[in-house]
């Protein structure tokens, strides 16, 4: 509609502006129309934008509470977990430690029991094997000790009963000696 009226100007079709105007005054509706258009436009672009604004906003404000009660349940679930499975371990090596310095100051008489499958269970078997082993040891160390002692209370006897015969001999001796003595006297006289 405009482009005609702007050949009209161009070709001094109108008598004043006025008409000129006057002859556009459709198409300036028309723009204000738009402009008024774009401007509903623009308010309704800048409401929606507030809103995804917000939306956003809330969003990342629930992930931070999501993500902090996350970590609340982690930290609850992990750190209880964590000490149960620590004393689980250290509780039986604390006692497999203990079983070895009784050990090693010659305390053989620990009743040891062994329960589960794992290594902490191999170790307390292996401590087990070796006690006994050094039980059997000791037991057959004092059986030679016992058998030693008696050997040599063996022979002590046997030793003191040498000496009062060689002491038994030597007075027969001596008394043999004192007859022979005596019957040589006899026959030389």
């Amino acid at each position: 509609r405009a482009l005609p009226v702007i050949k009209q100007l161009e070709g001094d079709g109108y008598d004043s502006a006025g008409a000129a105007n006057r002859a556009l005054r459709a198409a300036k509706d028309a723009i204000r129309q738009v402009e008024e258009r774009g401007d509903k436009l623009a308010a309704y672009l800048a409401e929606e934008r507030q809103a995804d604004d917000a939306q956003r906003a809330s969003a990342v404000q629930q992930a931070y509470w999501v993500f902090g009660a996350a970590t609340l349940l982690a930290v609850a679930l992990v750190v209880p977990l964590t000490l149960i499975n620590m004393n689980s371990i250290c509780g039986p090596i604390a006692s497999a430690r203990a079983l070895a310095e009784k050990i090693a100051t010659g305390d053989l008489s620990s009743r040891i029991t062994i329960s589960g499958k794992d290594e902490i269970a191999h170790l307390m078997q292996a401590l087990a094997a070796m006690q006994e082993s050094l039980r059997r040891m000791v037991g057959q160390v004092q059986s030679a000790t016992d058998s030693i002692g008696t050997a040599s209370n063996e022979i002590a006897a046997g030793s003191q009963d040498l000496s009062s015969r060689a002491e038994q001999t030597a007075s027969n001796l001596q008394q043999t000696a004192s007859a022979m003595a005596q019957l040589t006297g006899t026959v030389n006289q």
